[in-house]
């Protein structure tokens, strides 16, 4: 399964500084974005709404990266009224066991999952970190920026690819390779 994790950045502290109400309106906005550009991917499922993120699942690493792309570039270009909300990215791929659980959906386990999990959160704000098995895929298929709403007009973002070495992830005995995708001029492009 090819898994993306999502997180909002400082969400408890956005909630002391702006009050709840003003929140939950960013947040509204966040999930409607969010649940546009997931939808638009064909395969893409939202496993799991985090409350402060998602856990989605995609069919392939390219189709993972380009709708990463799009929320990178939407959450960036998004006028916020208040305060911007801002996402950091993981992306993995790996095999998960399911679990059936006789109150709703099945539940998702495995380590895939916590690596995806703790890419994300090592992320900086407005960063999508891959793991080498998706970044090695998804490089050979996207080349450029991707369009959302089959926008025309618009100039593309260059798209960047790096590496950033070697982490030790939570839970994780041996080093995992970190690499980074992101848009020239809103990625931040530089280490974890």
């Amino acid at each position: 399964m090819v898994m993306l994790f999502s997180d909002i950045v400082g969400s408890t502290g956005l909630k002391s500084k702006l009050g709840v109400p003003a929140y939950s309106r960013l947040l509204a906005r966040h999930d409607e974005i969010f649940q546009q550009i997931t939808a638009s991917t064909p395969g893409s499922a939202i496993l799991n709404d985090l409350g402060d993120g998602y856990f989605v699942s995609f069919e392939t690493p390219s189709d993972a990266v380009r709708a990463a792309l799009l929320l990178q570039q939407a959450m960036a270009r998004e006028p916020w009224p208040e305060e911007p909300i801002q996402i950091r990215l993981g992306i993995h791929l790996g095999e998960l066991a399911e679990l059936d659980d006789p109150r709703g959906p099945a539940k998702l386990t495995g380590l895939a999952a916590d690596i995806a999990s703790h890419l994300a959160s090592l992320a900086q704000p407005g960063q999508i970190l891959l793991t080498r098995a998706a970044f090695n895929e998804a490089r050979q298929f996207v080349s450029d920026h991707p369009r959302w709403d089959n926008a025309t007009d618009e100039e593309l973002p260059k798209l960047t690819w790096m590496a950033h070495g070697p982490y030790l992830i939570k839970g994780i005995d041996e080093a995992t390779e970190v690499f980074e995708v992101g848009a020239a001029g809103i990625a931040p492009l530089s280490p974890p």
